[in-house]
């Protein structure tokens, strides 16, 4: 009987953890396989905007190490202060396959995201961020010391 108590307190905890990020995982799972497949920068970009208007903002920002070593694991991090995000989109512009990562938020998210990626070559990092149904964009140059994702 004690082990019936004992065990209670884990599956609130699980239940309760699994209550918020099945959601989250189930919303990120929402992106098109295909999106991911565009070799062409422009008309990645284009599939994630809708081909919408995108407007620079200091109020969205990279944060990555300008030379990655192991460029096979390269740490991006995109945080924003604009209220209401919707999505975050990572892209290299140089990469094979541009599109690194497609986030959609659930209302009132922290709106900070990160991934770790493969980068081909030197490139630029673009963020695009959706917030109250407008796009927003950033870039950051990482450099590649170490080997690209080719070898």
């Amino acid at each position: 009987m004690n082990s019936k108590i004992k065990q209670r307190p884990r599956l609130v905890v699980s239940s309760l953890l699994a209550a918020v990020f099945i959601p989250i995982i189930a919303t990120a799972a929402e992106v098109p396989r295909a999106t991911f497949d565009v070799a062409n920068f422009k008309e990645a970009m284009a599939q994630v905007t809708g081909a919408a208007a995108i407007a620079e903002s200091k109020q969205v920002s990279i944060q990555a190490s300008s030379i990655t070593e192991e460029a096979s694991q390269t740490h991006i991090k995109v945080v924003t202060s604009l209220p209401g995000v919707e999505q975050i989109a990572i892209f290299a512009e140089d990469n094979p396959r541009p599109l690194l990562a497609n986030f959609r938020l659930p209302k009132d998210t922290v709106s900070e995201v990160g991934a770790r990626v493969k980068i081909q070559k030197n490139t630029n990092i673009v963020a695009v961020v959706k917030a109250d149904g407008k796009f927003y964009t950033t870039k950051y140059l990482v450099k590649v010391g170490g080997r690209g994702c080719g070898g």
